[in-house]
């Protein structure tokens, strides 16, 4: 998971499988209740400087 510039990695994962043939495609960390509240508090402190950006500074972040 990528949350408020850093990559963490949960405890329990996930494994992606293709519904047609059951095969493992990929494997993502599952977040818990610790994560969402981690990540709901980064946008919310992140918000008030992103909401000052203009549109086009916002956008090449997004490009970028």
């Amino acid at each position: 998971m990528y949350i408020n510039g850093e990559w963490l990695k949960g405890n329990d994962i996930l494994k992606i499988t293709n519904p047609v043939n059951g095969e493992i495609v990929g494997e993502v960390y599952q977040s818990g209740v610790k994560e969402t509240e981690y990540a709901i508090k980064a946008a919310q402190d992140a918000f008030p400087a992103w909401a000052g950006l203009t549109a086009d500074e916002r956008s090449a972040y997004l490009y970028k």
